[in-house]
């Protein structure tokens, strides 16, 4: 029963713009509580899974089972990962935080798992849930594009990121905005900034006057 839930979630909104074919505005300066993981300290993931194990069966909630989930998948347990992320989506108020948290989560763990097209989908849920212009967006949405290998939409993607955040415009900022990333998306999001690099000294990207840049979200761990 919860994965058809969950199938159906996906299903309603598949008639939403996957990722739009290009940023529907110049900057995305939003914050979103949402877009927040949990970091497990190097070697005690076994040891913070055994206490969202305690936490969960006692009381079930989206969020630490979203946590758990990606535990999961971090240890190379795709199947239990999924079976959390869904449960979770069936938990969850539909468009809380709780639930927006754990479809940028969900997104994130896709991208990984390989199914980007999934990945985008949850993300433009978690988006669309939002209301606004959420400040993860821009570079999520590029990173995903260059992955399927649409340059042009990546590009225009990660020029909107850095008008929204020009630390995302420096070697140095982007060092420490992806520093923790999977070594997969390092490599993706490299890539993607040497090309944006490339064409940013023909036409550099200056972002507008009075935007200030937002605080990002990583992914988790």
């Amino acid at each position: 029963m919860g994965r058809w839930i969950v199938s159906l979630i996906f299903s309603v909104f598949a008639c939403l713009p996957v990722a739009a074919a290009g940023p529907a505005a110049d900057t995305y300066p939003d914050e979103d509580v949402a877009a927040t993981a949990y970091k497990a300290p190097p070697g005690r993931r076994g040891e913070v899974r055994a206490a969202l194990n305690k936490r969960i069966q006692a009381q079930p909630h989206p969020v630490l089972l979203s946590h758990r989930a990606y535990l999961f998948l971090r240890a190379g347990d795709e199947a239990n990962a999924r079976r959390d992320f869904e449960h979770a989506l069936t938990l969850a108020e539909h468009g809380s935080p709780s639930h927006r948290q754990v479809l940028w989560a969900y997104g994130w763990a896709l991208y990984d798992m390989g199914d980007i097209t999934g990945a985008l989908t949850s993300w433009t849920l978690c988006e669309h849930l939002h209301g606004g212009r959420p400040g993860w967006v821009p570079y999520t949405y590029a990173l995903a594009y260059w992955t399927l290998g649409d340059a042009e939409t990546a590009l225009a993607w990660y020029a909107t990121a850095v008008r929204s955040n020009p630390a995302w415009g420096s070697p140095s900022g982007l060092a420490e905005r992806t520093g923790h990333w999977q070594p997969e998306q390092q490599r993706q999001i490299q890539g993607l900034f040497a090309a944006w690099s490339a064409q940013a000294e023909t036409a550099p990207v200056q972002p507008p006057a009075g935007i200030m840049a937002a605080d990002d979200a990583a992914p988790p761990l």
